[in-house]
């Protein structure tokens, strides 16, 4: 008898504890529910495949690409707000790791940072703004990026300078090209920036290819467009003047 008793009071005690744990109240900053945002991203690469093939390069920092062909589908976004938002969120991204010292991201806050840079989009508020002029003259650094001398000289020719300059790196992201560019003294210039985090696996059409590339027709559409570089790039249409640099 006194051990069925015993066994009785085990039960009961055993009950109790498991319904005090389970009947505690969840906290709501525990739980995360998808907002079905990571249809919208492609896997990340590991960091060995971190590299342009036409700069030569491993970037450091690493690009958060997007999935261009499911975000047209959900959204009707185009080719141009697509590239805006991709290096937007990239932007948000960087700034908020920089801020917090988080080198991964919980699935809510990159959630969030995502429809924040949705909408910003949709308001047609970029960071990358088009310049008015109707001369571009896009300057290819990636092939300069250890010499800072030559850089500079680049941008004192007359050709480059009678369009508005855009710095161009398929090596750094937008960030890093803006430090560059206070470091070699350019901002003075107003230069813009068109940084690693606008390439994409997906042409205009939003057809998946195998390379990472720009449109820069689509772009910066109705304007006149030449490329400086040590070679011409492979994403590059024939509307495109192309000005080899030595």
């Amino acid at each position: 008898m006194d051990l069925f008793r015993t066994l009785i009071l085990l039960y009961f005690c055993i009950s109790c504890s498991n319904y005090s744990t389970s009947s505690r109240p969840l906290d709501l900053q525990d739980v995360y529910i998808s907002s079905g945002v990571e249809q919208f991203f492609l896997t990340a690469p590991p960091h060995w495949m971190n590299f342009s093939n036409e700069a030569a390069c491993f970037r450091k920092q690493s690009v958060r690409y997007l999935n261009y062909e499911n975000i047209r589908k959900s959204y009707n976004l185009n080719y141009d707000q697509m590239l805006h938002l991709q290096q937007m969120f990239n932007r948000k991204i960087f700034a908020y790791r920089t801020s917090t010292g988080q080198e991964k991201l919980s699935p809510k806050d990159e959630s969030f940072i995502f429809n924040n840079v949705y909408q910003q989009v949709l308001g047609n508020s970029y960071d990358f703004i088009v310049p008015k002029f109707k001369k571009i003259s896009l300057v290819w650094i990636d092939p300069y990026l250890k010499d800072s001398k030559k850089m500079k000289e680049i941008f004192k020719r007359k050709d480059i300078l009678s369009g508005h300059p855009i710095l161009v790196s398929l090596c750094l992201t937008s960030y890093e090209l803006e430090a560059l560019a206070q470091k070699a003294g350019l901002e003075d210039l107003g230069v813009r920036y068109i940084s690693a985090d606008m390439e994409s696996t997906f042409s205009s059409d939003i057809i998946k290819k195998p390379s990472f590339s720009i449109d820069f027709d689509e772009l910066l559409k109705n304007k006149d467009l030449y490329f400086y570089g040590v070679n011409k790039l492979e994403s590059l249409s024939s509307k495109v003047k192309f000005i080899k640099l030595n």
